[in-house]
């Protein structure tokens, strides 16, 4: 009984990796149809890989096309922000040349215009002194006048 048993028992996995038994016609059939669809598997992912190198090489190229866009475009803004840059500090320069010939010119005006205001008040002054003293002398004209005329 032991004897049939063995005759009975499945075959093992090496046994049937090795290819000692013959296997059925639908186990060959399942496996060449899974060989067939990891191969059809495999074709696709290998266009896929390829097709994915080619785009990210076409992307990689425009990449490297917008960042040399890029870098002319910022060495013509480094360009012009110096050009701007120079101009703007020649303009300052220039309002600060004007400014300082104009607060001289003013300070020159306003010496000048102390000066006359100390000499007006100094004929000011004279001009008072004589007034008190051509008052003094009509007030004597004036007495000596009534005086007379009293006589």
């Amino acid at each position: 009984m032991q004897a049939d048993v063995e005759d009975e028992q499945a075959p093992s996995a090496n046994t049937v990796l090795a290819g000692d038994i013959e296997q059925p016609g639908w186990v060959n059939a399942l496996q060449a149809s899974l060989q067939n669809g990891l191969d059809s598997m495999q074709a696709k992912i290998d266009r896929g890989q390829h097709s994915m190198d080619a785009k990210l090489d076409l992307i990689g190229k425009h990449m490297e096309d917008n960042l040399k866009g890029v870098r002319e475009n910022v060495g013509q803004l480094r360009e012009h922000m110096d050009k701007l840059g120079e101009e703007m500090k020649q303009g300052l320069d220039s309002v600060r040349e004007d400014t300082t010939r104009k607060f001289e010119t003013v300070d020159v005006d306003m010496r000048a215009q102390k000066k006359d205001i100390e000499m007006l008040e100094e004929r000011t002054v004279d001009v008072e002194e004589w007034s008190t003293e051509i008052q003094d002398i009509l007030k004597a004209l004036l007495e000596q006048q009534n005086k007379l005329r009293e006589k």
